[in-house]
């Protein structure tokens, strides 16, 4: 049994044309907004008009707008799967060919995650560490070093700095190794189970008002195969109230659905 999905695509060749021309309009490339999408949808779940506005293209024809938000949709129909079978993280290898469009990829990506800082406070929680593992937080950090460094109070970037040393490590790697198209959209692919893992567990420390020092030193979580999918917040809540999700049991401090 494979680990993961073989990628089909979002858009036909034509669509991924137009696509292509309206990043480029907008000093964009297509793994850019590739990696937009994607951290849209594990991050902040907007509506389209968010998207749009994300990616700065309100003003584009009505054509390319609706182009852009049926490529959007079929993303997070992979990533939001509705059944039993494992979170679907494929990414197009085409647009990742090479660690320079990854680069531009994770750019995209990181620029998605820098729009909604706080569910990374959780990184900064003493034991998160010993609950969701290294792995995870050093993927946070890889994504992280995408983000343009914002200097700390005190004026030093130490932190910027190891991020960045982690993230010239793994695209050193890929270099070095020669890596083929499907391998490196592999690599990004493990990446992507471990972000959604910890979006996974910072929304549980949001909503439920979990603190994770009261969860203890022994206790450590793993990441395990989503069962059903995730619950968007525009969605009508699950529990039949008829409002959306963010605005009843998706509320933080809400009581879980059973």
């Amino acid at each position: 049994m494979k680990l993961l999905k073989e990628f089909t695509p979002h858009a036909t060749p034509q669509q991924l044309a137009t696509l292509t021309e309206a990043a480029q309009r907008q000093g964009r490339s297509l793994p850019f907004w590739d990696g937009v999408v994607y951290g849209l949808a594990l991050s902040l779940h907007p509506d389209s008009e968010v998207m749009l506005q994300v990616l700065e293209i309100e003003l584009e024809l009505p054509e390319v707008r609706e182009i852009v938000t049926e490529y959007a949709a079929s993303i997070w129909a992979r990533l939001n799967v509705d059944d039993q079978e494992q979170f679907d993280a494929s990414v197009d290898p085409q647009l990742v060919s090479t660690p320079a469009m990854l680069r531009e990829w994770l750019a995209g990506l990181a620029h998605a995650v820098a729009l909604d800082p706080q569910p990374l406070e959780a990184l900064y929680q003493p034991t998160t560490t010993k609950i969701i593992g290294e792995r995870v937080i050093s993927t946070m950090l890889i994504v992280m070093s995408f983000i343009k460094p914002i200097e700390d109070l005190d004026g030093e970037l130490s932190g910027w700095q190891e991020m960045q040393e982690i993230q010239q490590e793994v695209m050193g790697t890929l270099e070095m190794n020669q890596a083929t198209p499907e391998e490196i959209a592999e690599t990004l692919q493990l990446l992507l189970l471990d972000v959604d893992f910890f979006y996974g567990y910072s929304a549980a420390i949001q909503q439920f008002g979990l603190d994770s020092q009261l969860f203890g030193n022994n206790l450590k979580f793993e990441p395990i195969q989503r069962e059903g999918r995730k619950i968007r917040p525009n969605e009508p809540c699950p529990c039949g109230s008829g409002k959306k999700h963010k605005k009843c049991c998706g509320t933080p401090g809400a009581a879980p659905l059973l």
